[in-house]
């Protein structure tokens, strides 16, 4: 049997909440003190250029990331949250940009995803102008995957009307984060449980303005009912011998 993947919490929604910087240097986004152990935290980036670097302790999507055919990139990055990650902070360090162009995240987490390979599928990314943010959904393999649309954008306006094969039905916000630093930016992640294993659809978030954007979507694997998570790490079980008797 598997777990089922639930929604945490995340970095406040609004168009100041995220975190974001112009040009090169690092990029420090606070992990909500909702989002916690035992969780399974993301770091959502959108980049008008350059490149993210792994924050310490962390890992980067492993299928496609970071996303982006232009210059724009989204990149996501994952890490089994421990006691020590509540309240702290996470830094990924910017290269490869310059003058007002603007970087920024913002962090999510959901619960009962596999600790060890999280990752069910990876769709095409979809780069463009304008709006709806759109892209080519994914085919998931595990029953109950969590599926989750994923946005960045060079603006800091608000999505809304998020859908997955053109419905809202089942289909909720989960991040909603931007700063107004350098030229703005705007993340946004949105989620949808995929009962049978197969192809998700479209998915789809509208906002205001015409920036330049990037979305994808991926799929989440839930945790096997025997995984328990401890500080990140896979717990295994201890043989505690039967007391002497005297």
């Amino acid at each position: 049997m598997a777990q089922t993947i639930t929604f945490q919490s995340a970095t406040a929604a609004g168009t100041t909440t995220a975190v974001d910087r112009a040009g090169n240097g690092d990029l420090v986004v606070p992990v909500p003190a909702a989002c916690k152990w035992p969780a399974m935290g993301f770091l959502l980036v959108y980049l008008d250029a350059g490149a993210a670097s792994v924050p310490a302790g962390w890992n980067r999507w492993p299928s496609g990331a970071p996303w982006g055919s232009a210059t724009p990139k989204l990149d996501l990055f994952w890490k089994n949250l421990e006691h020590t990650d509540q309240g702290a902070s996470v830094t990924t360090t910017i290269s490869g940009s310059s003058g007002t162009l603007s970087s920024g995240g913002a962090i999510f987490s959901f619960l009962g995803v596999d600790p060890i390979s999280p990752a069910d599928s990876t769709g095409a990314a979809t780069a463009g102008t304008g709006t709806p943010n759109t892209n080519a959904g994914t085919t998931t393999v595990a029953a109950n995957a969590m599926a989750v649309g994923l946005c960045g954008r060079g603006d800091n306006e608000a999505y809304s009307g998020e859908t997955i094969n053109a419905s809202a039905t089942g289909v909720t916000e989960r991040l909603d984060a931007g700063k107004d630093n350098g030229d703005d930016m705007q993340v946004c992640a949105y989620s949808k449980v995929i009962a049978s294993p197969g192809a998700t659809g479209n998915g789809s978030a509208t906002t205001s303005a015409t920036d330049p954007y990037v979305s994808v979507m991926i799929s989440l694997t839930p945790a096997a009912d025997s995984m328990l998570i401890t500080a990140g790490l896979v717990a295994m079980p201890v043989m505690i011998p039967p007391a002497r008797i005297l």
